[in-house]
C-alpha cells in the first residue's frame, strides 16, 4: 500500500488558488464552504501529490467523491485537455521534423544523382554554392525536368565543344524556356516566325515583332497565316502591311 506523503502548504495554496478557492464537483466557495485538497486518483492506487493530481473539494464533495464526477469546465480537467493537446502537438512537431528531415535526404539524393550524372559523363562536380544552385532549381522545376534539360545541355553543348560551364548553365536556361514553353505553347511557333524575317534581313523591329506575333498566333491556322505572309513578303514594309491586312490590326 502506498505510503500518503502530507501535502505542503504551499502546494495547497497554489491548488485553491488555481481553482479559484471553488470546489471543483459542487462549485461552492470559500468561506461559504470549508476547503480541502483531494487526489483525483488515490494514494492507495499510486496517486502523487502533483498540481495535475489534486483538486479544490469541499468538505462535503470529498467524503462522497466517489459517488460524483469532474465537471467538464473544472480547472483540472481543462488542464488535462491542455496536456492532452499539448501533447498531440508534440507529436505532430515530432513528426514533421522527421519529414523535414527525410525530405532534405531526398534533396540531397536528388543532388547526388545529378553529381553523378556530370562526373561520369564530363568529370566534373559541383561546390557547395552549385550544389544549392542546383537545390533551388530542383525546386522550382522539379528533378525530372533539371534532368531531363541537363541531358539535352550535354547532347548539345558538351559532345561537340566539351564546355562542362555551359552545360551546367544552359542546363537552367533549357528548364526556364521549357517552363515558359508550357505556359505559353504558341511562343515557339512565334519564335518560328520570327527566324524567318531575321534570317531573310527584314527584323527591323524586333520588339514590334514580338508583340505583333504574341498578340495575333494564338493557333495553328494564325501560325500558317504569319508564316505564309513572312516567306511571301519581300522586305519588312511589305510584310507588315500584308500583316496588317491579314490579321486586321494597325501596327
Amino acid at each position: 500500500m502506498a505510503e500518503r506523503k502530507p501535502i505542503s502548504k504551499k502546494m495547497r495554496f497554489e491548488v485553491f488558488k488555481r481553482d479559484s478557492f471553488t470546489c471543483q464537483y459542487c462549485g461552492e466557495k470559500a468561506p461559504d464552504v470549508i476547503l480541502h485538497i483531494d487526489h483525483l486518483l488515490p494514494v492507495k492506487e499510486g496517486g502523487k501529490n502533483t498540481m495535475l493530481n489534486l483538486i479544490t473539494a469541499c468538505q462535503s464533495c470529498n467524503s462522497g467523491k466517489s459517488a460524483r464526477l469532474l465537471d467538464d469546465n473544472s480547472i483540472v480537467t481543462k488542464q488535462r485537455n491542455q496536456m492532452e493537446e499539448l501533447s498531440e502537438k508534440r507529436e505532430q512537431m515530432k513528426l514533421m521534423v522527421e519529414w523535414k528531415n527525410e525530405l532534405e535526404k531526398y534533396e540531397e539524393e536528388q543532388v547526388e544523382l545529378i553529381e553523378t550524372f556530370l562526373e561520369d559523363k564530363m568529370n566534373v562536380g559541383l561546390t557547395d554554392s552549385g550544389k544549392q544552385n542546383l537545390k533551388k532549381h530542383i525546386k522550382r522545376y522539379g528533378f525530372n525536368e533539371v534532368y531531363e534539360s541537363l541531358e539535352i545541355s550535354y547532347n548539345q553543348y558538351f559532345e561537340t565543344r566539351k564546355d562542362a560551364d555551359k552545360v551546367i548553365n544552359y542546363t537552367y536556361r533549357i528548364c526556364s524556356n521549357r517552363e515558359y514553353q508550357k505556359q505559353n505553347p504558341m511562343h515557339s511557333k512565334q519564335m518560328y516566325v520570327r527566324a524567318i524575317l531575321k534570317n531573310k534581313n527584314m527584323l527591323h523591329n524586333d520588339i514590334k515583332v514580338r508583340s505583333m506575333l504574341k498578340d495575333c498566333v494564338v493557333d495553328e491556322y494564325t501560325f500558317k497565316m504569319a508564316v505564309e505572309i513572312a516567306k511571301t513578303s519581300r522586305n519588312w514594309t511589305q510584310f507588315l502591311e500584308l500583316f496588317n491586312e491579314h490579321f486586321l490590326m494597325d501596327y
